[in-house]
């Protein structure tokens, strides 16, 4: 039900859990056909598509309509990267995805004034990036390897790509090769370093992402990070990593092998960690029961590491819209998940030169996780969450979530139900009128600002 804002803040609009509507159902029955899921006012568009992407392959820009409700997906292959709320008009800026959520707490990790020169390790739709410079005046650079994704996120998410002096650069690069100083734009952004906070979101849902994880977590890289690229003492990194975090009730100390590698990596070279679960970005709400699939335990942790103390520290403004919510029933709205991020915390895994140490970060100290235990444990993780990606968006979404024969198989039933439209020509954003479909160039269309 919508109801009024709240006169709080107009940065934290109170808006109603939108996005429990538009996954209403797609937990439900997965042996059923995923045309048995939507009706007529229910459907998927394809808004556009980039062809031959040397990084994803294929980058489609999808829209799913339900009632007064409209996502936009951007999609990197069969995965989601980014999406963004069209109507209603009021629920645009906030962010959809509660792993976006807790990447961009990044601006409260205490002292949060310090986070104002942010470098952002992969764009997906941009809604982090922009969320940093609408609405904390940050300074965010950007590096992704993608050039269909740069494109459809200008085009259709409103990234503003080329928003220096005020904003920020963006870089198409490889973000590992920037970080060795090797690739394209190392050294522009070398030359803007040190940077407050360093944000890596590389996950792409390709085999490649387990692998880029894996190596950002090295030793090299992350004294790299450290030395190079974040201001000396108070620097934060913030990473986020596809991984099962074991039961709930444990708090992570049961976490899969990459888990306890990363924060034992993080450890040897940060004096501070702290480890948050995002729930599958929305597969399950927070607070899972000891008794829920085990596949919803897999999912975005959002780590955060400093030689400060890391503490979160929530503005009122936001504190109170999150009160409104809560009590008007609206539990899921982008201002609540951040005031109860503290309970998703992996407390068994936190790190704290104060003392203090989780029992998992013990654990990992003691007995060194062998390597291949934590390759499986990566790739086991990675072939989960594209399950848990298909549990939690819309059925009618289904069909370019994952290869044809896929969607069947998961679903038991055809693998394009009726009501998705096949690709169309559409207006270009800035409203000239004409139709256009991608050519597969990587230069980005639509309006810049």
């Amino acid at each position: 039900v919508r109801r009024s804002r709240t006169a709080v803040s107009s940065m934290w609009p109170a808006a109603p859990a939108l996005w429990l509507v538009v996954i209403a159902g797609a937990v439900g029955d997965d042996s059923a056909d995923a045309s048995t899921h939507t009706d007529e006012a229910e459907r998927v568009r394809l808004i556009d598509e980039v062809a031959h992407d040397g990084a994803c392959g294929t980058v489609r820009v999808a829209e799913h309509s339900s009632a007064d409700v409209a996502v936009r997906f951007l999609l990197c292959g069969t995965t989601s990267v980014g999406a963004a709320f069209v109507e209603p008009a009021y629920a645009r800026s906030q962010l959809v995805y509660n792993g976006m959520i807790y990447q961009y707490a990044l601006a409260f990790i205490a002292p949060p004034a310090r986070a104002q020169h942010v470098l952002c390790l992969g764009l997906g739709a941009g809604a982090v990036p922009s969320a940093l410079r609408a609405r904390h005046g940050a300074r965010v650079d950007v590096v992704e390897e993608s050039g269909g994704v740069l494109a459809m996120a200008s085009a259709y998410f409103g990234y503003k790509s080329r928003s220096e002096p005020d904003g920020g650069l963006t870089v198409l690069a490889d973000a590992l090769d920037v970080l060795r100083a090797t690739g394209a734009g190392a050294r522009v952004l070398g030359a803007r370093a040190p940077y407050d906070c360093v944000l890596a979101d590389l996950f792409d849902g390709g085999a490649a992402s387990v692998s880029n994880a894996r190596t950002l977590l090295s030793a090299e890289m992350l004294l790299t990070l450290r030395d190079r690229w974040l201001v000396h003492g108070t620097g934060v990194l913030a990473l986020n990593l596809i991984a099962d975090v074991g039961e709930a009730r444990t708090l992570g100390a049961d976490a899969d092998a990459s888990v306890r590698a990363a924060v034992s990596a993080l450890g040897g070279v940060f004096a501070n960690v702290r480890a948050f679960f995002a729930d599958g970005d929305g597969s399950a709400p927070q607070g899972v029961a000891d008794d829920e699939p085990a596949v919803t335990r897999v999912g975005n942790v959002i780590l955060f590491a400093s030689d400060s103390p890391l503490s979160l520290e929530l503005p009122p403004a936001l504190l109170a819209a999150a009160h409104a919510d809560v009590q008007s029933g609206a539990a899921h709205t982008e201002a609540a998940i951040l005031a109860g991020m503290g309970g998703a915390e992996l407390r068994a895994l936190r790190r704290s030169a104060e003392g203090g140490d989780g029992e998992g970060w013990a654990a990992t100290t003691r007995a060194p996780v062998d390597s291949h235990e934590v390759a499986e444990a990566a790739r086991i993780a990675h072939e989960s969450m594209v399950m848990t990606q298909l549990r939690s968006h819309p059925p009618a979404l289904r069909p370019f979530l994952l290869p044809a024969s896929a969607v069947a198989g998961a679903v038991g039933g055809r693998s394009e139900p009726d009501n998705v439209d096949g690709p169309v020509a559409v207006g270009k954003p800035d409203g000239d009128g004409s139709a256009h479909k991608s050519d597969g160039k990587c230069t980005p269309s639509g309006p810049d600002a």
